[in-house]
């Protein structure tokens, strides 16, 4: 697991979230039990008989960026998906939505 499943992790228990979250992006119930135990072995998290609660440790954690130590501007803990991601038009190109040519637009 990354540092980023951690993040995100943070980010649903300081938002007092459901897992679904982490359920849409492909976690099952054990990976997720898997992080909690992580984060509170790392010191993130405690457990206050009730809930799930982030410790000074993990709000800084979850507030900084781990690989270069720079907090996160964008919130970090949503990553785009590269499936999303729109492919760059050259200069010569024109948008066209629902994906239809210039040739099925006017009709003669």
């Amino acid at each position: 697991m990354t540092n980023a499943d951690l993040i995100l992790l943070l980010q649903v228990v300081h938002s007092n979230q459901f897992v679904g979250s982490l359920l849409r992006k492909g976690y099952l119930y054990h990976q997720i039990a898997a992080m909690v135990d992580e984060c509170v072995h790392r010191g993130f998290l405690v457990y206050d008989g009730e809930s799930l609660v982030l410790t000074r440790e993990g709000k800084q954690f979850r507030e900084n960026d781990p690989d270069t130590g720079k907090v996160r501007r964008d919130g970090g803990w949503i990553s785009p998906a590269e499936a999303s991601r729109v492919p760059k038009l050259s200069d010569a190109e024109i948008f066209l939505p629902n994906n239809k040519t210039v040739e099925g637009l006017f009709r003669p």
